[in-house]
């Protein structure tokens, strides 16, 4: 990749094309549109890392400060709501033993 970034600056109906590098400005014609497209290129690519780095920094803060999944109170092997909610909650280590069973199927 080239060194410094793309400037873009309107000039009434076109664009004119800079290559901006510690505090320099460099022109870019339109015979030298590959440099610029790489340095737009660059900048796409430079904004993607800059996001997901952003990204990961707020997942590592969620799972820094996330509790773990633990059984619900109304699902507690004591609790007078478990009798009722049986049709709707399996309890995970069933539901994992089927997914275990089952054959997969490669298409």
């Amino acid at each position: 990749m080239p060194r410094g970034t793309l400037q873009c600056i309107q000039d009434g109906k076109y664009h004119k094309w800079y290559q901006c590098d510690n505090g320099t400005r460099r022109y870019i014609s339109n015979k030298n549109r590959e440099l610029a497209e790489q340095l737009a290129f660059k900048k796409i690519l430079t904004d993607q890392l800059s996001n997901l780095k952003q990204e990961r920094k707020a997942i590592e803060f969620y799972l820094r400060h996330h509790k773990p999944i633990q059984e619900h109170e109304i699902t507690n092997q004591r609790s007078p709501y478990r009798e009722l909610l049986q049709s709707y909650i399996k309890p995970t280590n069933i539901r994992h033993q089927e997914w275990r069973r089952d054959a997969f199927v490669y298409k």
